[in-house]
Order: structure tokens, then sequence, then C-alpha cells
């Protein structure tokens, strides 16, 4: 696991609209999907809430990786790799019910342990 940088801390603050989350299936297909139901924690780690991303979740393989893209408002893109675990009821869990809302609280929370970081196509860490 990798620590953001405070360049792109402040880049993630300044993020525009949802994230893309792109996970690999069981059969080798990548799923994309949109969501704004995530959250920077502990500066290594990127936390999403399963609000209707059940197929994302599904997509658990050991060791899995998912990719995440956001752009900033200047128009700045950024993609984020890192490794998957899931929480069910523990501290990031606990941590994602925070935020998420009680409308349509989150079901689990899918941890993205940050490996890598480009910004602009330039690898940051």
């Amino acid at each position: 696991m990798s620590a953001m940088p405070e360049a792109v801390k402040k880049a993630w603050a300044d993020r525009q609209g949802p994230i893309v989350l792109t996970t690999i299936g069981n059969d080798g297909n990548p799923n994309n999907i949109y969501t704004s139901n995530v959250n920077l924690m502990d500066d290594d780690k990127i936390v999403l809430a399963n609000k209707y991303i059940d197929r994302s979740m599904k997509n658990k393989l050991p060791d899995s990786i998912a990719t995440l893209l956001f752009v900033t408002n200047d128009k700045k893109h950024y993609v984020v790799k890192g490794n998957v675990s899931y929480d069910y009821g523990g501290r990031h869990y606990k941590f994602m019910r925070t935020w998420s809302g009680d409308k349509h609280p989150g079901h689990g929370a899918a941890v993205v342990n940050i490996n890598e970081i480009y910004e602009e196509g330039r690898k940051v860490i």
C-alpha cells in the first residue's frame, strides 16, 4: 500500500462528478461503473459503498485488482490502481456508514488499497 501524495489528495478533493470503477469478473471481462459513493481513508485506501454495485462486488477474485478513474474540475485525469478487499461490518464498513447516508445504506464496503497512481498518464507512485 502506498500513501496518496498531497498533490493527489488535493486533486481528489477537487474531483468532478462520479469516479469510474473497473473490476475484472471471473470470466476475465472488465466491468465499469460510475459511482459517487466513495471516500479516501487513511491516505492509502479508497472506500466504496456497496450501493447497487452488485456486479462489481461479485468480481471478488482472490487478490483482485480495481482501477479507479477520476477527473478534476480543471480536467486533469487520475488513475488509481490497487488490491481490493471487502468489509461487511469492520472498521472500513463503519467508516463508510459515516458518510453513505441512511436512505440507501451500503451493504458492505469495497476497500481499494492503493498500489499505483497515475496523473495524466505519468506514474506518481
